[in-house]
């Protein structure tokens, strides 16, 4: 899998932080009462091992893919993995209108829609309704993201 990285990517800015703050909290989440943080090697971690599951998919390089996420740190590891692979990644809100939705996932002529939650599996699934010869791209996540305990289903 070719990297791209250069000087100026987000990618390339992710590695030199990780460099820098490696243990260093990265991103936040509360879940249950409770926060979840994610160090910067988690982040880097989950974002190479994602990489890899968006490239099992059958995503390349300049191919574009929708993604549906709510504002939580799994977006931000989609988005990086995405840069990553040289993947065009697509951010959409999930409360937009189906109608509204569908016309960006045509008009940005993405491969696919990655979903990072069941909620918004059927919010896929009708955007995908008028589409043809595309795919839903699933990944799941548990809360705190570390080599040893990620979860990544392909599907």
């Amino acid at each position: 899998m070719k990297n791209y990285l250069n000087d100026s990517s987000i990618a390339s800015f992710l590695l030199s932080q990780e460099n820098k703050y490696s243990h260093r909290v990265s991103h936040s989440i509360r879940l249950n009462r409770q926060w979840i943080n994610y160090t910067y090697h988690e982040v880097i971690q989950s974002t190479f091992c994602f990489s890899k599951t968006i490239q099992l998919q059958g995503i390349n390089p300049g191919e574009r893919v929708l993604i549906i996420s709510r504002n939580r740190p799994e977006f931000c590891i989609a988005f990086f993995a995405c840069a990553l692979m040289g993947v065009v990644a697509v951010p959409v809100d999930p409360q937009m209108s189906i109608k509204d939705l569908q016309l960006i996932f045509e008009h940005s002529h993405s491969s696919g829609i990655l979903i990072l939650d069941k909620v918004d599996e059927n919010l896929a699934k009708e955007i995908l309704k008028e589409a043809s010869n595309k795919a839903m791209l699933r990944a799941e996540f548990i809360p705190r993201a570390s080599a040893k305990n990620e979860k990544h289903e392909v599907h």
